[in-house]
């Protein structure tokens, strides 16, 4: 798949479900809140310093993962970035004191930002733009980079959608950085990844 075929696709698919769904979890095709909340949850874990950090969120869309910091004390310096300009003018509408951007990852220089996140954006992706999406997300990053996504462990699997085999994701981590960890128990068919500089 080829980057442009990536973000045709994922405005397709997330237009229809914004325009459905308005500001729900349902507009970012979550399953429910709470497996939403529980990725949060597993990203957040990556460092015990991020709620002062300065972070970036790939592919934020409505800025939900900054309303999950926020309820845990974040003040730190935060980045929502999106492909679709639609979601992040309705970020900027929910948060109008913090920074949203339409922006592609590719156009962040390295080390610009302490920690990235990536929370539920390869479900439309495939192999090769996961592995490419990591990489930048990795040079960008100065400490450390979360990012979460669907497994191929999953005991059911909807068609259509990219599941990683996490064993294998954790080797390729692993050529960029020794410092990896997976997390695979928070939910059956997702894993989350930290990579540490």
């Amino acid at each position: 798949m080829h980057n442009k075929d990536y973000v045709t696709l994922n405005k397709s698919v997330y237009l229809e479900c914004l325009s459905k769904n308005g500001d729900s979890h349902l507009s970012l095709n979550w399953g429910s809140k709470d497996s939403q909340d529980k990725r949060f949850k597993a990203l957040i874990d990556v460092a015990q310093n991020i709620f002062v950090s300065n972070i970036l969120d790939v592919g934020c869309g409505l800025g939900h993962f900054l309303d999950f910091l926020l309820t845990k004390g974040f003040h730190g310096n935060y980045t929502g970035s999106d492909i679709l300009e639609e979601m992040i003018a309705m970020a900027k509408i929910r948060h109008t004191n913090s920074m949203f951007e339409v922006k592609n990852l590719s156009s962040y220089s390295s080390h610009s930002y302490d920690y990235v996140f990536m929370s539920g954006i390869f479900t439309l992706a495939d192999e090769k733009i996961f592995k490419e999406m990591v990489s930048m997300a990795f040079d960008v990053c100065a400490k450390g980079l979360a990012f979460n996504s669907l497994s191929t462990w999953a005991p059911q699997k909807e068609d259509n959608e990219f599941y990683a085999d996490p064993l294998k994701t954790l080797e390729f981590c692993s050529k960029l950085t020794p410092k990896v960890v997976l997390k695979h128990e928070y939910l059956p068919h997702d894993f989350t990844i930290y990579m540490y500089k």
